[in-house]
């Protein structure tokens, strides 16, 4: 599984053959944010997650086994989720849970 969710298109002049415009596309692979109990990160199965508060401060961590990661205990806020796999890019994801 690729874990780079950054998309490049390039344009290439056919008059000068340069390049032309370089536009990076991000689209979030979690959802529902906001978040009440659960958040669906199918996208990212088999591999590891840390979830962060804006201190900074990781207060959930754990395997993707499922469909789904419980967030119901975390406090509302916003927060960054860090997924990745040994060897592999680091992924980060927003996430605002109610």
């Amino acid at each position: 599984m690729q874990l780079s969710k950054a998309i490049f298109a390039l344009y290439k002049d056919p008059n000068v053959g340069v390049v032309e415009n370089l536009q990076q596309i991000n689209k979030s692979f979690i959802y529902p944010s906001p978040a009440h109990d659960y958040i669906n990160a199918s996208s990212y199965f088999g591999c590891q997650y840390m979830i962060y508060d804006l201190l900074g401060i990781c207060v959930q961590s754990g395997a993707i086994d499922s469909e789904n990661i419980n967030v119901g205990n975390l406090p509302t806020g916003f927060y960054t989720i860090q997924f990745f796999k040994v060897g592999e890019q680091k992924i980060i994801e927003k996430l605002m849970k109610e």
